[in-house]
């Protein structure tokens, strides 16, 4: 049998350990969204500046193929939404 006061360290030791334990769940968490901000955003910037630049012929035609053009549309929106999420609120 342990004496009261040591149930009470170890009843107080497991509080601060339960304590340091979500605070580092939630420290990992901004590391990962900050990570995944950093390494993404340039990934999607250039995806999103390619399917722009991709857009210039398909709207020149536009009165003979808007299916391109709408493909190519698709696209942007696509990126865009995914970059959407990755910014700051």
């Amino acid at each position: 049998m342990l004496p009261g006061w040591a149930n009470d360290i170890a009843a107080v030791s497991s509080i601060v350990g339960l304590l340091v334990t979500l605070w580092l769940l939630w420290e990992a968490r901004k590391l990962q969204v900050a990570c995944l901000r950093r390494v993404r955003l340039p990934q999607l910037y250039e995806a999103l500046k390619d399917a722009i630049a991709g857009l210039t012929d398909p709207l020149a035609q536009w009165d003979i193929d808007r299916k391109q053009a709408i493909y190519r549309f698709q696209q942007v929106s696509a990126h865009l939404d995914g970059l959407l999420p990755k910014l700051d609120p």
